[in-house]
């Protein structure tokens, strides 16, 4: 784990005297770095045992490096998003052009980077290769679920306490692989469940569908073919990760259109949407393999990266961490301080709030209780797509999940969590009414009595109001529309927002951590409206993209489940 940063301000002066100010600084900064035992119990204890038994191995632990060569003039270098192996002359081809990226023990690297600078001309370096997640872990290309890795065959019992791990830690059907937004409301008419009795199969026996079992599914139930198909390929790659883990990553890595008829399971169709999604909740972000390579004329074990958001240089993490801390460090401090000291007694709904790796469905059901809000959060929130403001709104908190929830100060996920509950709470009455346009005076109006009941103070009702309210007109305007001047405004209106709330010589570096909050915002609001988002259809359960109305506003998405989320105008953005 990298270690905290030193306490710069970047306006000078004496730092530490700044930071010894505040008393204790936590030991642990993201969420991330928090108990993840917190986060789903039972998962949890199911991946530590995933790795003892030898399926997944810690990847920050193992000292990987990456060698390659420096271009004349190059001044610098990251792992790319978009890196690809199959593209840019270091012979490793992928048959599905996933971007990825190769690291193996420092002496492979080396050899590699000296082979490669001796080709490709320029100089070759090395560079340690890690995760930002702590718990990041490679999946074990060749671990069997029969046998150990010493050769000793695994007992019946183990065998079965292997696929109950498993089992555990599968995401939810539509949740991994979510319905177009056109087909939403299919499976209400059938359960994918019913697939099996049509296509004359049992679920968890390694009966897996083929085209031609799709084929007479549609036919039968009347759904799309597509649709069908998707869910088929889904529930094949879930019954495979359980019982063959290896060779369900290999179908991941080399997959192919048509399984050849010599396959273990021929025809067997497989989803790699499915696939990445269980990796982003297992915190899986490669594959671990054994290699034997005829160019440096040694057999070694490399690691195959896939999840690239999410790994870099030791250099570059370093770097950013400390950016981020600067930002946001102190005023996380300041205002988880705030929060506690105003709150009243906690109630439910704080209890929940104060934990950071409640969900959206949590936090909106624990509001849901309150008063009357159960009735306004059910309400159609007066968008075309006809999302209740529940389902929006979830939507939204997962966003800020998935993207920033990881990346900012544990200490800050509450304050956005219910700024993010609350920012359209007033849309539906508005809508009613007949008042979109207006809906900034409902939402002002109805998010305060919301703060107000669940026993929040009056210095963070007016950040959460004011982070909600003008400095979401601002950054529609600066960071959407392109206004310099609103973007300048924003950058004084988050200043004065600090002042009043209390916060003593706010720095410049501080308002621009402030403001960068206020952009999470916006960009999970209006990602919302984009394929990259999933809504929960809070009366059947089903998940489904959203439609891509705000597509445009956004870069295309490079995580292998297609859900990041970058806005245009943030391409330098430090949180991508």
């Amino acid at each position: 784990m990298a270690r905290r940063p030193e306490a710069s301000t970047g306006s000078g002066g004496d730092a530490h005297t700044e930071w010894d100010a505040l008393g204790d600084t936590p030991k642990k900064m993201t969420r991330r770095e928090t108990d993840r035992s917190f986060e789903d119990s039972e998962q949890y204890k199911a991946i530590q045992r995933l790795k003892a038994a030898g399926l997944l191995i810690d990847f920050n632990r193992q000292g990987l490096y990456h060698g390659r060569t420096a271009k004349a003039g190059e001044r610098g270098w990251g792992v790319d998003r978009h890196y690809d192996n199959a593209g840019n002359a270091t012979g490793h081809a992928n048959i599905n052009k996933i971007a990825a990226l190769n690291v193996a023990e420092r002496s492979v690297a080396e050899d590699y980077a000296g082979l490669r600078s001796h080709r490709e001309g320029g100089r070759g370096e090395l560079h340690q290769i890690q995760s930002s997640d702590p718990d990041a872990v490679v999946i074990d290309r060749h671990f069997s679920p029969s046998r150990k890795r010493n050769g000793e065959r695994r007992t019946p019992e183990e065998r079965r306490q292997l696929e109950m791990d498993l089992a555990r830690t599968m995401p939810d059907l539509t949740d991994a692989v979510p319905l177009d937004f056109d087909q939403r409301t299919a499976l209400e008419r059938m359960k994918p469940s019913e697939f099996y009795r049509i296509a004359g199969k049992k679920p968890m026996m390694e009966q897996y569908f083929t085209a031609e079992d799709v084929a007479k599914i549609a036919t039968q139930s009347g759904l799309a073919e597509d649709t069908v198909r998707k869910m088929c390929s889904a529930m094949n790659t879930r019954e495979m990760l359980v019982k063959d883990p290896g060779y369900a990553a290999r179908n991941f890595l080399i997959g192919r259109q048509q399984t050849k008829p010599d396959e273990k399971h021929p025809g067997a169709l497989l989803s790699q949407e499915y696939f990445a999604s269980w990796a982003q909740g297992a915190h899986v972000v490669g594959v671990s393999r054994r290699v034997k390579s005829p160019n440096i004329g040694r057999d070694f074990r490399a690691s195959y990266l896939f999840e690239l958001g999410k790994v870099d240089s030791a250099e570059n993490l370093e770097a950013q961490r400390e950016a981020r801390w600067r930002k946001t460090g102190r005023m996380a401090m300041r205002i988880d301080r705030l929060m506690g000291r105003e709150s009243s007694p906690r109630s439910p709904f704080q209890q929940v709030l104060r934990n950071p790796h409640a969900t959206g469905e949590e936090i909106v059901g624990a509001a849901k209780k309150v008063a009357d809000f159960g009735r306004i959060f059910e309400a159609d929130s007066g968008v075309k797509e006809g999302y209740t403001l529940e389902e929006h709104t979830e939507t939204v908190i997962r966003n800020f999940d998935e993207n920033y929830a990881d990346k900012i100060p544990t200490k800050l996920v509450p304050l956005m969590h219910l700024a993010l509950l609350v920012h359209d709470i007033g849309k539906p009455e508005a809508a009613a009414k007949g008042e979109k346009s207006n809906q900034k005076v409902y939402n002002d109006r109805e998010s305060r009595r919301f703060m107000r009941k669940v026993g929040v103070g009056p210095r963070t009702i007016e950040l959460v109001t004011g982070m909600i309210g003008h400095a979401q007109e601002l950054t529609t305007k600066g960071y959407v529309r392109g206004d310099k001047g609103a973007q300048a405004e924003l950058d004084g209106f988050c200043m004065q927002m600090l002042e009043q709330l209390g916060m003593p010589n706010p720095t410049a570096e501080d308002a621009s951590g402030l403001r960068d909050l206020c952009l999470m915002i916006q960009s999970c609001d209006s990602a919302a409206y984009t394929t990259m988002a999933r809504t929960r259809d809070t009366k059947t359960g089903v998940t489904y993209r959203n439609k891509g109305s705000f597509n445009g506003t956004f870069m295309p998405p490079t995580g292998q489940n297609k859900r990041d989320i970058r806005m245009r105008g943030l391409t330098s953005w430090i949180w991508d």
